[in-house]
């Protein structure tokens, strides 16, 4: 594995980086790190070689800076350029052996700080970026349980206005730093691609594009991720096999993140282990139409000692939120079919769809629990 696939950028433990994060997966892993020295610190890199977090302590030392860069400089200013570099490399000698291969790279972007090129910023000019039409929290919602202050932005890194304070002018402005940073590391990705394609491998070679959650760009007035709506529980999933009858056409049915690695196992013929969470999405990719998932679940902690379980359905999302002593602070329902942005939190008026939907959640929650503990 290249970068951050696991949590650790380099898939190793800081600070020596030798001990693997997660034993017995793979043969080999790492990152490349430049003038940023290490994993951490090219990370959390800024284009001339520092970087900042403020919590994460191998980084913390330097200067506080925004959470966002715009630098003068080409794509090799920043990490993933080398990430791709390296990735290719990396295939130049896998694709030369006789054995299969799986390799794994993790890029960087678009996570904080929203660093890029300025030639990606320009491609998103502020009068074309605007805000979401929900700058706002969500109506009938107890703010303070389910509406975080989008801490990873604004305690993480130097930002005036203070914790959970973002205006409109700032809003738009981090906005661009995502979409720019977004479009860097496409281009990064694109060079990966490209090199499969020049080695020859691209007929012969299963590719998966996806991210581990979605992003809030000021929706519902946050920040950030860390919350169980959907945009920061959706995200990014693209599956590429040699072969497809239908590629490059768009499902909508519900899958999961833990349906991907028996959807590898399927799809190279190899055995699934016994108790996995997932499924195989093979049907789907042979079939973009054809149905997903009954439902999908998340987890997340919000205020005031609740945590929120959810679960998402083709029409509904709900979110029960409890505290540890097993009460309730806050329901939330949205109807997808006329609310697809979840701005109106409709519980109070659905009873029955909440009873039904808070069986499903409490059957996955008991399941969850019982195969935690039961290995």
């Amino acid at each position: 594995s290249i970068g951050k696939v696991s949590h650790e950028p380099a898939g190793t433990l800081p600070p020596r980086y030798e001990v693997h994060q997660v034993p017995f997966s793979w043969d080999r892993a790492y990152a490349p790190t430049g003038r940023w020295q290490t994993p951490w610190h090219a990370f959390f890199g800024y284009s001339n070689g520092r970087a900042y977090n403020a919590v994460i302590r191998w980084v913390r030392d330097e200067p506080p800076r925004p959470p966002f860069e715009c630098g003068d400089v080409g794509d090799d200013g920043y990490a993933d350029y080398y990430l791709a570099g390296a990735a290719i490399k990396e295939l130049r000698r896998l694709s030369s052996g006789t054995k299969p291969f799986l390799l794994a790279v993790g890029f960087y972007k678009p996570h904080l700080p929203h660093a890029s090129p300025k030639k990606y910023w320009d491609r998103f000019p502020a009068r074309k970026v605007g805000l979401p039409a929900n700058f706002h929290p969500p109506e009938n919602v107890d703010p303070s349980i389910c509406i975080h202050k989008s801490e990873e932005l604004t305690a993480h890194y130097y930002w005036p206005s203070g914790v959970g304070q973002i205006s409109r002018e700032e809003a738009i402005r981090q906005r661009r730093a995502y979409y720019a940073a977004a479009a860097y590391v496409d281009a990064q990705i694109g060079r990966l691609l490209d090199g499969l394609r020049q080695l020859e491998c691209a007929e012969r070679t299963i590719v998966v594009l996806w991210s581990d959650h979605g992003w809030q760009l000021g929706e519902h007035h946050m920040f950030s991720k860390h919350t169980n709506y959907e945009t920061a529980t959706n995200s990014p999933l693209i599956i590429k096999v040699p072969g497809m009858s239908r590629p490059g056409v768009p499902a909508d049915g519900i899958v999961e993140a833990v349906d991907v690695f028996p959807t590898l196992t399927d799809l190279c013929g190899l055995p699934t282990p016994p108790g996995l969470a997932g499924q195989s999405l093979q049907p789907m990719l042979q079939r973009p139409d054809a149905p997903g998932k009954r439902s999908a679940y998340s987890t997340h902690p919000g205020g005031r000692g609740y945590r929120g379980h959810a679960i998402r359905t083709e029409r509904y999302r709900l979110v029960r939120w409890i505290n540890a002593k097993g009460e309730v602070g806050l329901i939330e329902l949205y109807d997808h079919r006329t609310d697809p942005n979840e701005n109106v939190n409709v519980a109070t008026e659905q009873p029955q769809i909440v009873t039904r939907l808070t069986r499903m959640l409490e059957a996955k929650m008991a399941q969850v629990v019982t195969t935690s503990h039961g290995d």
